[in-house]
């Protein structure tokens, strides 16, 4: 199954940055790969705000078959950024991603910064 992720603005990390943060642990290669997604996902209008930095793809993500909970793969989206804002960034913000569901069953992954 793939899942769409977008990036609230104020987070300010590019989809190049976080694909190739992604791609390059191998515990998250293990679970999907990630290329940029380069449309909204099809019949589901974004905010313009939330494609401004780009899209992410991941895709062959171990879905219901691979018994991958979509609580789990939140998860490594969220450690993933966390990682990345910490190496690369020096800071460490508490991030949220909710997961909504489109038309069709496919899931939207949508990261911002907890308040």
């Amino acid at each position: 199954m793939d899942y769409t992720i977008a990036f609230a603005p104020e987070l300010d990390v590019s989809s190049e940055d976080f694909v190739a943060a992604w791609n390059g642990a191998a515990e998250c290669r293990a679970v999907a790969e990630a290329r940029l997604g380069h449309q909204p996902p099809q019949g589901f209008p974004l905010d313009p705000q939330l494609v401004q930095q780009g899209l992410v793809l991941l895709s062959g993500a171990a879905g219901v078959a691979g018994g991958l909970a979509l609580d789990a793969l939140k998860d490594a989206v969220k450690d993933r950024l966390t990682a990345y804002f910490e190496e690369r960034l020096s800071r460490k913000p508490a991030l949220k991603v909710d997961a909504v569901r489109q038309p069709g069953g496919a899931y939207l992954l949508v990261v911002t910064e907890e308040a």
